[in-house]
Order: structure tokens, then C-alpha cells, then sequence
């Protein structure tokens, strides 16, 4: 069994495996160069399994991290957790996309997790709170459509 690690960073080539001073300097440059996603995965290529992470700027200038592992078929969801007190409210995360607004986190706090899931062949960092997809409040769904709203 092998992990194979494979990313999408706006700015780097496909595949790079950043150090820390790539994501410093990609998360400052954010709200002005991105047009996509940071994407870092890790999949087994004998079962298929994967971990991944993907850190995505908000409208607010935040960031939603998202960390799903698929395990024997059976999917899991966390989301970074930047305040329990907003779990009941929307805030326009992109053109056409709201997010549960305690699930922005502040832009200088983004690299430590994706570095430590670099560094852990895909676990999830210690450094910042997460929330599972289960424990959202009732009713409430991480990212709605605006046509929804």
C-alpha cells in the first residue's frame, strides 16, 4: 500500500507538495490571484480510500476548510469551526454560494491545518476546531445555493 499526495493550488504547478513558506505567500496573495480552490489529497491506490482538504476564500475574506475522508465507501464530513455562536446564520461565501458563517475562519490561521494534513499523510489538524457535518444544527447545510436562499 502506498499514499499518493496530489494537490491544486492556485499559482503552483498540479501535484506540488507546498512547504510552509508556499502557503504563507498563497493565502496572502488570496483575495487578489485566486480563481480556484486549494485542493490536497492523499488516496490509497490499493482500496481507494482518500483524505482530503480543501481550503476555499470566502467573500469575506475568511476561509472554509473542508475535510472529507472516504473510508470502505462510507464518506465523512468536518468543517473548521470559527464560531459556535454562528452556526444559525448564512454569510455570501462566493457569486452564487452562502456558507454557515461560523464556519469561516480568519485567513492567517489557514496554513498551520493545511500543512499539518501535509505532514500527517491527510489527518486533521489539531490547530484549529472543527465540526462535523452531523453536528450542524438542525435544518442548517454548510453551503446553500443563492437561488435557495
Amino acid at each position: 500500500m502506498a499514499l499518493i499526495f496530489s494537490s491544486v493550488i492556485p499559482t503552483l504547478k498540479s501535484n506540488t507538495r507546498p512547504d510552509k513558506q508556499q502557503i504563507a505567500a498563497i493565502i496572502e496573495q488570496a483575495k487578489s490571484k485566486w480563481q480556484s480552490d486549494i485542493v490536497l489529497t492523499y488516496r490509497d491506490d490499493m482500496t481507494n480510500d482518500e483524505m482530503q482538504i480543501v481550503a476555499s476564500l470566502s467573500a469575506s475574506g475568511g476561509l472554509l476548510l473542508k475535510h472529507y475522508i472516504r473510508n470502505s465507501g462510507a464518506e465523512t464530513h468536518a468543517f473548521s469551526l470559527g464560531n459556535a455562536e454562528a452556526l444559525n446564520a448564512y454569510t455570501r461565501h462566493d457569486d452564487d454560494m452562502f456558507v454557515i458563517q461560523g464556519l469561516i475562519i480568519p485567513a492567517e490561521t489557514v496554513a498551520q491545518p493545511l500543512l499539518d494534513f501535509i505532514s500527517s499523510n491527510g489527518e486533521k489538524s489539531e490547530s484549529i476546531s472543527w465540526i462535523d457535518e452531523e453536528a450542524l444544527p438542525k435544518g442548517m447545510y454548510w453551503g446553500i445555493s443563492e437561488d435557495v436562499m
